[in-house]
């Protein structure tokens, strides 16, 4: 984080950041958390914190994709019956966020032989639409894609769980919708679109 927070930021339109890692929740306070390479475990909302407290960043999209466990259970899915303008002067500090975790609180991330179910389908989802929808109906796109997949994974223990799923969890503190357009039209701008 050092050298996130030394460097310039003023130029940025945009700042994203991705951790892959090993992770869990905390069972004090229930937040999340990743380990780093050096085995320390830091807190997801520290890092929120610590991006959030870089002031040219203010007003710009910050994203945040975490690759990590946030549990131990194992999702084997459940059965469903079929249903029918002024401006501020100041923001607040929590503002302009994507956090998009793999999967929701207390259960595993999946993995495979080409890599998390998660990062696959964002980086196919977004390569794919990037230039006709915005961040918030692609990460919809990418929930929706990795909660249709189901797989086998394999325990500490060499045991096997069958058809294991998964789902995103993304949350959005957005005060503007967001499009990765083709660069020389829309420059990863953040664009304002009245709702």
């Amino acid at each position: 984080m050092g050298n996130i927070r030394g460097a310039d930021h003023t130029q940025l339109c945009c700042f994203v950041m991705f951790i892959l890692a090993h992770g869990g929740t905390d069972k004090k306070d229930g937040s999340a958390y990743f380990q780093t390479s050096h085995g320390e475990r830091l807190k997801v909302s520290s890092i929120k914190h610590q991006i959030a407290e870089i002031d040219e960043l203010n007003g710009k999209p910050k994203l945040l994709f975490l690759q990590l466990c946030r549990g131990k259970r194992y999702d084997q899915g459940v059965e469903v019956a079929d249903e029918p303008p002024s401006k501020p002067e100041k923001i607040p500090t929590g503002s302009d966020f994507l956090t998009s975790f793999p999967t929701i609180e207390d259960y595993i991330a999946c993995r495979g032989d080409k890599g998390s179910r998660f990062i696959q389908s964002l980086c196919e989802v977004f390569t794919v639409h990037y230039r006709m929808f915005d961040v918030g109906a692609m990460m919809t796109m990418v929930t929706r894609k990795v909660a249709d997949m189901s797989g086998s994974v394999k325990r500490g223990n060499n045991s096997t769980v069958n058809n294991v799923k998964q789902n995103p969890e993304t949350t959005f503190t957005f005060r503007k919708t967001l499009y990765f357009g083709e660069p020389d039209k829309l420059a990863y701008q953040y664009i304002m679109r009245q709702q």
